[in-house]
């Protein structure tokens, strides 16, 4: 008979073994913490495989890994120009950064900054609340130690939010508070951080829109830049907008009106800089009183914007002097030219030249004066009024037959339109092709030539521009025209690109770009100090603007007799001037070269010695020849 879980047999008992698979509760929570142990190790794998994976850091050479501006000063040690790419940026240390500059930005963005070790877990804990109640994303919870790590160390990947950035940069953020002070965390981060208008870290941001160095801010400046990373493109404090924008804004938000376009106050961070305010008062930071006067503060009233004021004449020197500093890094250094070219470019050099301010103003305003320079005279024009040169050929077009009322119109035998909808524009026309490579696909640039026009009764050279087909419709034909692809011009941009109007085809100003009108005569002055080679002044060219432009004063060019009243006639004037003060006549000594020999000359030579226009002959040689 059964008794329990036993069974009788032959008088004894026999226990049976409960089976493994029973359910219990002591089995699932056992098993629970097995599988969560293996998922917490495979969990654990996964996220030390990316730390792995991820680049090391060195973050004692934090500074090194950022751009910073380089400033180029004159003879006397003052600021001429600056030079850098892509960032705006000189770094400060933290001694000279106000406390309440360095209170705006903890108070906003990181109150516990000075008292965690990289994370604000009540913040992350807070916002992950938050994303559950209300179904959004995990956000808001970035400490500044966690910015510093993603500004410097994750830029190419700054706007990802997945998991795998996420966990390089907390590894990151560990890092950095293991081995920076909370001072240098602060005085890095407040170096970095975008701030809109193009500057990066707050002394450039605080010379841009306040023109002071950082250490001058008042507490609403502070508070100001305090608003603007967490949208740097929405609520830096100037906007550059076209003409048209400005007109529908309220005229007191207009700052400058420039060729560029014109630049206006943006106000869009007044919320969040009263919101810094509040908090800086809240957290004990400031007095009501400061809070006050701060938050009554409007930004008109803060505002000093400093504008791009680099002076086009004197962009032909610093442009030299770039170029001199790359060849010498070269040279001296070792180093490549895109070595040389990002240390000039990015690492914050200081570099001193000889140029003398004075000097260098008086050459700019005489190259300004028009009557220093000749009127053309003599040009020769064909039926179509296009220049010609010497040998009749079209030297220059006229500007005026390609464009009228902002748009290029093409001429009959130039353009063609084809049975499938696709265009043809011919070659040796008035338009030039040029087949290059883009992006290492073959690409066929349609450009205008070299023209010129009259402005004010002044010539001008034009030196061509280019028509901006996208690259993917074009294609060769045999005979080597371009052929617009039908597919493109039908669609809404090629609909835009090419019109017509009474029979003729033509293009909008929006689709081509013009070259620069660039003043006939030019001319280019070099001064240098002849005791120590110096060069004093120097200008390149005569009403232009922009850098990298085709500098005349160093551009090797044969002088011919231009060169003659400087070295030569100058000299006989002076040393004949000297003679005369002396009351010692001249010497004239007859080199039996020439008819005229030391006749006819007076006694000194002076403006109005008579020179016989004639030929020499020196060793059997007869010059010049023509």
């Amino acid at each position: 008979m059964g008794i329990g879980n036993s069974k009788l047999y032959g008088g004894k008992k026999k226990k049976v073994k409960k089976k493994w698979y029973v359910p219990t509760w002591k089995k699932f929570f056992l098993l629970l913490i097995i599988l969560i142990l293996a998922a917490g190790a495979a969990v654990g794998s996964w996220v030390y495989g990316i730390i792995k994976a991820a680049p090391e850091i060195d973050t004692s050479q934090i500074y090194n890994l950022l751009t910073e501006t380089s400033i180029i000063y004159d003879g006397d040690g003052k600021k001429l120009d600056t030079v850098y790419s892509g960032e705006n940026r000189y770094t400060v240390k933290y001694n000279d950064m106000p406390e309440d500059l360095i209170n705006a930005f903890v108070a906003l963005e990181d109150k516990t900054f000075w008292d965690h070790h990289g994370f604000n877990f009540i913040r992350i804990i807070g916002a992950i609340k938050n994303s559950l109640t209300s179904g959004g994303q995990v956000s808001g919870t970035s400490t500044i130690t966690q910015q510093l790590a993603r500004n410097v160390y994750l830029k190419s990947t700054m706007s990802d939010h997945d998991i795998e950035r996420k966990i390089i940069e907390a590894w990151y953020t560990i890092q950095i508070e293991r081995d920076l002070s909370k001072n240098q965390i602060i005085e890095a981060y407040l170096n970095t951080i975008n701030l809109g208008f193009g500057n990066y870290g707050v002394e450039a941001a605080s010379i841009a829109y306040f023109k002071k160095h950082v250490n001058k801010l008042t507490l609403a400046q502070c508070a100001a830049l305090a608003a603007i990373p967490q949208m740097p493109s929405e609520y830096d404090l100037i906007h550059l907008v076209d003409a048209d924008t400005a007109s529908k804004m309220d005229k007191d938000l207009i700052l400058k009106r420039t060729s560029n376009g014109v630049y206006v106050i943006n106000d869009s961070s007044k919320e969040r800089r009263e919101l810094c305010l509040a908090l800086m008062k809240e957290q004990g930071l400031i007095t009501e009183e400061q809070y006050e006067e701060a938050v009554n503060t409007k930004l008109k009233d803060m505002l000093h914007p400093k504008f791009d004021s680099s002076n086009p004449t004197l962009s032909y020197f610093t442009d030299f002097v770039i170029s001199e500093v790359i060849a010498d890094l070269q040279e001296e250094k070792g180093m490549t030219y895109e070595d040389a070219w990002d240390q000039v470019y990015t690492g914050g050099l200081r570099i001193y030249t000889t140029l003398d301010v004075d000097t260098q103003k008086i050459v700019e305003k005489e190259f300004k004066d028009d009557s220093n320079f000749p009127s053309q005279t003599g040009m020769i024009y064909d039926e179509d009024g296009n220049l010609l040169n010497s040998k009749g050929q079209i030297a220059m077009y006229d500007y005026n037959d390609f464009f009228k009322d902002k748009k290029f119109t093409f001429k009959k035998d130039e353009i063609k339109k084809n049975k499938d909808g696709s265009m043809t524009i011919k070659k040796n026309k008035r338009l030039h092709i040029y087949e290059t490579t883009v992006d290492g696909a073959i690409d066929y640039s349609i450009e205008f030539p070299t023209m010129y026009r009259y402005i004010d009764y002044k010539l001008y050279s034009v030196s061509g521009g280019y028509i901006h087909f996208p690259q993917s419709c074009k294609t060769l034909d045999e005979k080597g025209n371009v052929v617009i692809s039908a597919e493109f011009l039908k669609s809404e941009q090629g609909k835009d690109f090419i019109k017509k109007k009474n029979g003729k085809y033509y293009i909008k100003d929006d689709y081509y770009t013009i070259n620069q009108n660039v003043v006939q005569p030019q001319a280019a002055m070099t001064i240098i100090e002849n005791d120590t080679g110096y060069i004093k002044a120097m200008v390149g060219g005569r009403k232009t603007s922009g850098r990298m432009l085709y500098n005349r004063a160093i551009e090797p060019r044969q002088p011919g007799s231009s060169i003659k009243p400087l070295a030569v006639y100058s000299a006989a004037l002076q040393q004949s001037y000297e003679e005369a003060k002396k009351k010692k006549k001249h010497h004239f000594t007859n080199y039996k070269i020439d008819s005229q020999g030391a006749k006819g000359w007076g006694d000194w030579i002076t403006a109005g010695s008579t020179v016989v226009d004639e030929r020499t002959t020196n060793h059997g040689k007869t010059w010049p020849q023509n």
